[in-house]
């Protein structure tokens, strides 16, 4: 998301074009971390950075409150976050391993291993899938329900201040922005993943 340290080596763009003499912000001449025209202001990308800046402070502090809601009930940030997602979707449908990976955009590797603690925690049950005998189908005890049940109010504050600015209109136009981020943070991350795998040895600040 942002350029190379100072003396560190460049790749090539995802296109497999060398950055071009006008890639750069006209003001400081400093090397663009964004080209799509939409984004960049004067032609600087000073105004996305600080987006990109805003978006981390965010999702450091989401990471935080999460992990601070689950440790009043003894809990990861992630597990109580398992809890609540099996809880909304038990309304719905039988909930897999699957679903609740698909819902939190992790691995159902990763999720097979946090229920399994919160079993052994008593929170959570698993039983055989009757469609499928190679699954198991995930649903709360009553200790994982009073859990849920006595985050709500904590939950219902938290969300309140954290979402004060935002209008009816302002949610629903967040909330497509979000889904869409979602989806390129998912490509991103795959380019990201791509140009380590293909780096070299020297290729080091």
């Amino acid at each position: 998301m942002q350029s190379p340290p100072h003396g560190g080596s460049r790749r090539r763009p995802a296109s497999g074009a060398m950055p071009a003499p006008g890639d750069r912000n006209g003001a400081t001449g400093r090397g663009l971390t964004v080209t799509r025209p939409d984004l960049i202001v004067d032609g600087s990308d000073a105004e996305f950075r600080h987006l990109v800046y805003a978006l981390l402070t965010v999702s450091i502090r989401f990471d935080r409150l999460r992990e601070q809601i689950g440790r009043v009930m003894g809990l990861s940030g992630l597990q109580y976050h398992i809890l609540m997602v099996i809880e909304e979707l038990s309304g719905e449908r039988d909930v897999n391993v699957g679903a609740v990976a698909e819902a939190l955009h992790v691995s159902s590797a990763y999720i097979t291993m946090e229920t399994a603690k919160l079993v052994r925690l008593g929170t959570l049950v698993k039983r055989p899938n009757p469609r499928d005998r190679r699954g198991v189908l995930l649903s709360l005890t009553a200790r994982g329900r009073r859990a849920v049940r006595l985050s709500e109010p904590w939950l219902r504050e938290i969300n309140d201040v954290l979402f004060a600015s935002l209008d009816r209109e302002d949610f629903q136009h967040f909330r497509r922005i979000m889904e869409g981020m979602v989806d390129g943070s998912a490509q991103a991350l795959a380019i990201a993943e791509r140009v380590m795998a293909d780096g070299d040895e020297g290729n080091t600040v």
